[in-house]
């Protein structure tokens, strides 16, 4: 490649060079396994269930499980978990870990089981929100552009209430299939996705809540066992 500058410019000239990288996967220097291109892999990040804030009008979720009675079936009791009429939500939060490449979006899925009369004719809806919220102190690109990262300052880290996050909205049926239908007593995922992270770091912080956003009829409610998130990971994690 040559390049000629033709005429003289009012400002400095700026070049940008694009580099296509290949799927790789390697271990560098300091025995940290690393992924580029296609050799990412998806990861879990959380996957926790009834660990959950709430507002509403949300209870505990006692739903029966397996067969033939204590010890091998059993209620199971789950606090902060059902949300039982519209506008009903819970809350949890979680930091990005590290080795997480944030150019990715993240995933999320609730995992659910619905409670009320059979068969729906008219799914619930589900409405995941998610804000990212930057946190002072962890290590970012120098503003200034150094190469090597500095500490996030106080002076540069946004408030809790400076944006606003992201909201989706998903009719809570199983993949794949069409109202009427009967589907209490079975464990279904929704999934809500794409969340973008691309502006943050490993340790920032992801700020969730979900809520029923429409109880469906007949009215359901619906009973949270688990909500799961995924992201796209380039390394095992930090190096020590």
């Amino acid at each position: 490649m040559r390049t000629r500058t033709t005429a003289i410019g009012s400002s400095l000239p700026v070049f940008e060079q694009l580099n296509i990288v290949p799927s790789t996967f390697f271990i560098n220097e300091k025995g940290q396994r690393l992924s580029q291109g296609l050799a990412l892999w998806r990861k879990t990040i959380i996957g926790t269930g009834n660990i959950f804030g709430e507002s509403g009008g949300v209870v505990a979720g006692n739903t029966p499980i397996g067969s033939g009675g204590v010890p091998t079936g059993w209620t199971h009791n789950m606090k902060n978990n059902e949300l039982n009429q519209t506008g009903d939500a819970i809350y949890t939060q979680f930091s990005l870990p590290g080795g997480l490449c944030t150019a990715y979006p993240l995933k999320f899925s609730v995992l659910y089981t619905i409670d009320g009369s059979q068969p729906v004719t008219t799914a619930p809806t589900g409405l995941m929100s998610v804000l990212p919220i930057q946190v002072s102190g962890i290590k970012v690109a120098d503003p200034t552009g150094g190469a090597v990262p500095v500490p996030r300052s106080q002076a540069n880290t946004e408030t809790l209430t400076s944006k606003a996050g992201t909201a989706i909205s998903e009719t809570m049926l199983p993949s794949g299939s069409s109202v009427p239908l009967t589907y209490d007593n079975q464990i279904h995922e929704q999934i809500f996705e794409p969340y973008d992270i691309s502006s943050y770091y490993e340790d920032d912080l992801i700020a969730i809540r979900f809520e029923l956003d429409d109880d469906g009829s007949p009215n359901q409610n619906v009973v949270v066992w688990a909500v799961t998130i995924e992201g796209v990971a380039f390394a095992d994690g930090k190096i020590l």
